[in-house]
């Protein structure tokens, strides 16, 4: 309880945010779309367009976590992959305030990523399935992120 606390303290108080270490014998064991390392843009959030101006990426970490940029803040958390079967788990994020039209994008990734059920890489692209949403998001290959 007092970890919880002293989070959304820090969280409250801005610019902050925390990284959760994986616990063991979680993280991405089974990495069938080798994504381990890579960079992605997101291109669309449920089926949304995502204007050129704001910068959102979601980056997979070798050891299990996520991160990348919403729009306005930072986020963090762990990600399961199993085969195709993907979820987020432990989600923070910083908590700055920014125009509402990024906020809004913003807060549609964050949906979306919460509710995380799967992923189908094809070459460049990444697209991504949540129980929270209709319609897939589609996220471009950064940096070489190309095909596994």
């Amino acid at each position: 309880m007092k970890r919880m606390s002293m989070l959304a303290t820090c969280l409250w108080l801005g610019g902050c945010y925390a990284v959760v270490p994986p616990s063991t014998g979680g993280g991405a064991s089974n990495d069938p779309l080798h994504l381990e390392g890579s960079r992605w843009r997101i291109e669309t959030i449920a089926g949304k367009p995502l204007p050129e101006t704001i910068e959102s990426t979601l980056v997979f970490g070798d050891d299990g976590h996520i991160s990348g940029m919403a729009g306005c803040n930072r986020y963090s958390g762990r990600y399961r992959l199993d085969g195709r079967q993907f979820s987020v788990e432990e989600l923070v994020t910083t908590q700055k305030i920014c125009f509402p039209a990024i906020m809004a994008h913003e807060q549609s990734l964050l949906r979306v990523l919460k509710g995380a059920l799967s992923l189908e890489r094809d070459a460049q692209q990444l697209l991504l399935e949540s129980r929270n949403e209709r319609e897939v998001s589609r996220l471009a290959a950064l940096d070489g992120a190309g095909p596994g």
